[in-house]
């Protein structure tokens, strides 16, 4: 997988993608390379930072970020995995 992380990003938001990048290690080693997985954070204010780490390619993570969002406002967002929408 290419690195695509940014070196010039301010100090805050660097230790914030690092710490992402932990828990995104973690979760791809307990669900396996089969699965894309992609950690988002996200600040409460509405001038706040979001921000995302994923072993996805970026059109990929595109594509199924539209898809979420079309699920959660249809609220029909299948967390479960039991396809009930």
């Amino acid at each position: 997988m290419q690195n695509t992380r940014r070196h010039d990003l301010p100090p805050r938001v660097a230790r914030t993608e690092a710490r992402m990048r932990q828990v995104l290690d973690t979760v791809r080693e307990a669900v396996g390379d089969e699965f894309g997985v992609a950690v988002l954070v996200f600040d409460f204010r509405p001038d706040g930072m979001m921000s995302y780490v994923s072993n996805a390619r970026r059109e990929d993570m595109i594509i199924a970020l539209r898809e979420q969002a079309d699920r959660l406002e249809m609220r029909c967002d299948d967390t479960a995995g039991r396809g009930e929408c």
